[in-house]
């Protein structure tokens, strides 16, 4: 380092001080549109940014996050902090061209009793960083009593809970080391080879920077620089903290993460507020939030194998045949005229032989180090005409740190033309690997219907990197609804999104709710939408006989729509459904409209907990669902379970239904048990079941697939077998 400096000592201690003045100047007005990377040199382009400039919180890029946390199992967002967040003008708002997040105390001030207010926001499903320089000018409350923090979760942590979702602190100011004189950067993520306390796999690596003078006497410029390698934490322009990534345990740090600002009163990192000394209220204060990443490429699309293609190219150095790696051979010739070509006079053919008794066989590109991160998929042209057991084959790409993606060609659909068939690979789906390193690109492993690897030869044409093309849809899973149905669903798939949560507009001709979607990494996902009296709040819609549901999907031109019709009510004949019939049978349901057919001491004798000596709370408020089913597991088993049972139905009730549905959490399977069946008792994980967010799973379970003959069984169970609570709701028979 010492040797980098030389002879142009000055001249870079001016650059960089120029540098810091157009980072941290005096922070009023709109960012720099570029930074320069210190680690690399590379130039960085501002990619999103909040200069709080209005006169409210922009809701295009915040989400407000309210109550005590998701969680009912570990209140306090999981740190036993004692505040409520609201959305009130009092504790968030936006004002002088700053934001300003206020916790203030009423009286004594006590735990999670609705007198200690505050407010956090976030940018989940609405802004997603990988990589890049992120920043926050804030000037933080003094004290021990609050808990400040500018940090980041993964964008999977509905699909990938924490830990495992990953964590960047950029800025935590706690009541440990000088209090409000340190700020501290700390890393979050899952090792399964590790303990820690309770939290299986969790570990983190934290670094700190004290002051003499309290951090909230002033505005300092918080960061994070992070990219495939390592993450860096500093405090106006100055580092305090390095964490290297190591990519088999710390995969988390190579995915989307969204910003959060939020002021935590007490809890596990500060004071008691009643006796902290701290004065109330306390504010924080943010000037300005920037994201600066890799500049989008000059052109739209850039060619790896094209000859039509010229705008852009992606050099590589080579085709490299496996059987230089110890593999069966895969002999490319980038100049074949075998087959008429899709594009241009000559196409890349690809000799699979499984020649040398190695057992893998593939072409791979040489690019280097190309970045490909700022296009949004992948297209390759493949002519199998003279490959006729082919099947399938991977697609594979190979990051500088040997990382890797592939995605499968069966899984791919393609536009076809004669013998070409043009194939897109969405690269959000490539998380894996770092595309802004890209090193190898692979087509490996061809193999015939039953798995089986089989040789011949593959055409390949017009390969190239664009923006991702595939259109979205959106669209409800019946064509049409009853008029008194309660609740329906939409399926949302967007691949060129990818993970994230989208709004979906549902309406009914003459009112109109949002519902949110959560994407899962390949860009699907599903909503419940409540049929009632409208409110957007509950996404609840208004069926009227004769009108259209359209859901419509995006904005602009690019908007997308599907749609279901609503028909005259319908006249059930299942057995139980109780006027006025709504098709199915219902033991619970949170929504109070909801008739509940099926009633102790009329159609079963009594609610029980099969001798676990479980409690019940029926009226559990939960903050996403409302009114819900808690049970509280007891230990008559022997063991810690919580059960809920429905006993005395007359013999063989279930073979009335075909599906029992209900919404669970709390834990990441459930038991459920009709004794005297074929199976009596099948243990269903919330993998099986449809993610609904915050910790729900909507679980649908056939009952004869799943049971067999039910035929003699008069009663059915509900259970886990854990010291922790399980929630449930909406449970019903069709």
């Amino acid at each position: 380092m010492k040797k980098a400096f030389g002879e142009r000592r000055i001249a870079a201690k001016f650059l960089l001080l120029l540098i810091l003045l157009a980072i941290f100047g005096c922070g009023t007005g709109h960012g720099p549109t570029s930074v320069v990377d210190p680690t690399t040199g590379r130039q960085l382009s501002l990619l999103w940014s909040d200069e709080f400039d209005g006169a409210a919180l922009d809701a295009s890029k915040w989400n407000v996050e309210t109550g005590y946390g998701p969680d009912p199992n570990s209140p306090g967002w999981g740190n036993d902090e004692w505040q409520l967040y609201t959305g009130s003008s009092d504790n968030i708002k936006v004002e002088n061209g700053h934001l300003a997040i206020t916790a203030r105390v009423s009286g004594s001030g006590g735990k999670r009793d609705g007198t200690i207010t505050s407010g956090r926001i976030n940018t989940k499903g609405k802004f997603n960083v990988k990589y890049g320089v992120i920043q926050a000018r804030i000037k933080v409350p003094g004290g021990k009593g609050t808990w400040p923090a500018f940090w980041m979760l993964g964008a999977n942590i509905d699909t990938l809970p924490w830990p495992k979702c990953g964590e960047i602190d950029v800025m935590e100011v706690t009541k440990y080391d000088a209090a409000d004189k340190t700020t501290h950067a700390t890393v979050h993520w899952y090792d399964q080879t590790l303990v820690n306390g309770t939290e299986k796999g969790w570990t983190y690596t934290t670094g700190k920077k004290t002051f003499a003078d309290s951090l909230s006497n002033d505005y300092h410029v918080y960061e994070v620089d992070w990219n495939a390698d390592r993450i860096i934490g500093k405090i106006d322009g100055a580092v305090y903290f390095t964490r290297l990534i190591d990519p088999a345990s710390m995969e988390e740090f190579l995915r989307d993460f969204y910003l959060l600002f939020d002021v935590a009163v007490g809890g596990n990192l500060a004071e008691a507020p009643n006796s902290s000394g701290t004065s109330w209220p306390q504010t924080m204060y943010v000037d300005w939030v920037r994201v600066y990443g890799t500049p989008a490429p000059a052109t739209t699309e850039a060619a790896l194998f094209s000859e039509t293609r010229s705008a852009s190219q992606i050099p590589y150095s080579s085709i490299i045949n496996s059987a230089d790696w110890s593999g069966d051979s895969a002999i490319p010739n980038p100049n074949s005229t075998a087959v008429t070509p899709k594009e241009g006079t000559r196409v890349l053919s690809a000799q699979f032989k499984n020649d040398l008794g190695k057992g893998w066989n593939g072409i791979f590109f040489n690019l280097g180090s190309a970045d490909v991160s700022g296009f949004g998929s992948y297209f390759f042209s493949l002519d199998a005409s003279q490959f006729t057991d082919l099947h399938d084959l991977k697609i594979e790409f190979t990051d500088n740190t040997d990382r890797k993606g592939s995605v499968m060609l069966s899984s791919l659909t393609p536009t076809v033309s004669g013998n070409w068939s043009t194939y897109q690979v969405p690269l959000n789906s490539i998380a894996q690997a770092d595309l802004a390193h890209l090193v190898y690109l692979g087509y490996v492993n061809p193999v015939n219907a039953s798995g089986q690897a089989v040789a011949g030869t593959l055409y390949l044409d017009d390969l190239y990197f664009g923006a991702c093309t595939l259109a979205p849809s959106v669209q409800f899973t019946a064509t049409s609804y009853a008029a008194n149905a309660t609740t329906g669903t939409i399926t949302v798939t967007d691949r060129c999104t990818g993970a994230a949560t989208r709004p979906v507009l549902i309406s009914n001709g003459s009112e109109s709710i949002s519902v949110n979607v959560t994407l899962n990494a390949s860009g699907s996902g599903s909503a419940t939408v409540n049929f009632g009296a409208t409110s957007d709040a509950t996404d609840t819609i208004a069926l009227n006989n004769g009108a259209t549901l359209t859901a419509s999907y995006g904005s602009g031109a690019a908007t997308v729509t599907g749609t279901a019709a609503v028909t005259a009510a319908s006249v059930s004949t299942l057995v139980g459904d109780r006027d006025p019939k709504d098709g199915a049978v219902y033991l619970y349901a949170s929504n109070p409209a909801t008739v509940i057919d099926l009633i102790g001491g009329v159609n079963y004798t009594v609610r029980d907990n099969w001798s676990t000596g479980s409690v019940f709370d029926m009226a559990y408020a939960d903050a996403t669902l409302g009114s819900v089913i808690a049970v509280t597991p007891g230990s008559g088993w022997g063991i810690s379970a919580a059960c809920l049972a429905y006993t005395g139905f007359p013999a063989g009730f279930a073979t009335s239904y075909s599906t029992l549905h209900f919404k669970f959490k709390g834990h990441t399977s459930v038991s459920v048990k009709f004794p005297g069946a074929t199976t009596e008792e099948v243990q269903h994980p919330v993998s099986s079941a449809t993610s609904l967010g915050n910790g729900w799973y909507q679980f649908a379970i056939n009952i004869p697939a799943t049971y067999g003959t039910v035929a003699t069984t008069t009663e059915m169970g509900i259970f886990v077998f854990n010291s922790a609570p399980f929630y449930l709701t909406d449970l019903y028979f069709d």
